[in-house]
């Protein structure tokens, strides 16, 4: 059984165009008095042309890019599993999130704000990006085992991919939890994704091998991805201030 453990989505635009708040693991910049909200400096990127190829992300230009993890949720019965999850930037992993093989020090299934990456480097136009997530389960003494892996880097069951002007996924909560549609709320329009052009949602399902199951719910892993033309743009988009719409 699956219940959702934690979805620590950020209201960051009331129509739905949204990124991350501060927290940054390689290029920490919080200007929490910038004059310049999130919302603005993320509708004043550029377009960067980009595709997925295989659910690769895969630019025609150079391009830098932010990761946020929006949320994750897996139990086995009632209790909370480790997820784990890396990025593939070329032929380099890169792990901003922890050890993607410790269970422990590297679980982000843990009811904490999502912590965002901003890459520090431009990279080249071809080079990919991807996303691996790896779920464990309990085992004897303590320990844990690995369960179910998926990525990005291929066309996976296990990953449904989003981007603008998609239909909102129609996967109920398993065992009448709350459906995987709540943890990308803040980005749907008119039952539609509404996402810039430069980003895109994947949705990762860790929980069970079988997509024909009720258990197949898509809330394992819920991961956003943003990209710009440098990394001083991104910067700006992660260090503008909240926004407050009580």
């Amino acid at each position: 059984m699956k219940t959702k453990q934690s979805m620590t989505v950020f209201n960051l635009l009331r129509n739905a165009i949204g990124l991350a708040a501060c927290g940054l693991m390689a290029m920490p910049v919080c200007a929490q008095n910038a004059d310049v909200s999130r919302e603005e400096n993320l509708t004043r990127l550029k377009t960067v042309d980009f595709q997925l190829e295989r659910g690769a992300i895969v630019s025609s230009n150079e391009f830098a890019f932010i990761a946020e993890i929006l949320g994750s949720s897996i139990t086995s019965g009632s209790t909370p599993i480790p997820v784990t999850a890396h990025l593939r930037v070329e032929n380099s992993i890169v792990s901003p999130w922890g050890n993607f093989v410790d269970p422990v020090r590297g679980n982000v299934n843990t009811p904490e704000r999502p912590e965002v990456y901003l890459h520090p480097e431009i990279l080249e136009e071809g080079v990919g990006v991807t996303i691996g997530a790896q779920s464990y389960i309990p085992s004897r003494r303590g320990r844990y085992s690995r369960h179910i892996s998926a990525s990005t880097a291929f066309q996976s069951d296990f990953v449904i991919a989003l981007r603008d002007g998609d239909p909102v996924p129609n996967i109920q909560g398993f065992n009448d939890q709350q459906n995987a549609v709540e943890f990308v709320s803040d980005y749907i329009v008119d039952d539609h994704i509404r996402l810039h052009d430069n980003q895109v949602i994947y949705l990762f399902e860790l929980g069970t091998a079988n997509l024909n199951s009720a258990a197949a719910d898509f809330q394992d892993l819920v991961v956003i991805v943003t990209l710009a033309e440098t990394v001083e743009e991104l910067e700006e988009v992660v260090s503008g201030p909240s926004l407050n719409y009580d």
